[in-house]
């Protein structure tokens, strides 16, 4: 298990060492960025989303 963080953003997932460049602290730091900015609506749209899913299996 490897542990990568950038500011507030911190993965502890496993990391094949072939990928480990991909994953590279500015990266990190630009996902942490788009979670900052965006991350509250994210969670909205996913939440509606899970409330459509919902109504739709019952039928409405």
């Amino acid at each position: 298990m490897s542990k990568v963080s950038a500011g507030s953003l911190q993965l502890q997932v496993p990391i094949a060492p072939e990928f480990a460049h991909v994953l590279s602290a500015e990266a990190l730091q630009f996902v942490a960025q788009l979670e900052h900015e965006f991350g509250a609506r994210r969670r909205e749209l996913l939440a509606a989303r899970s409330q459509r899913q919902l109504a739709l299996r019952a039928g409405q």
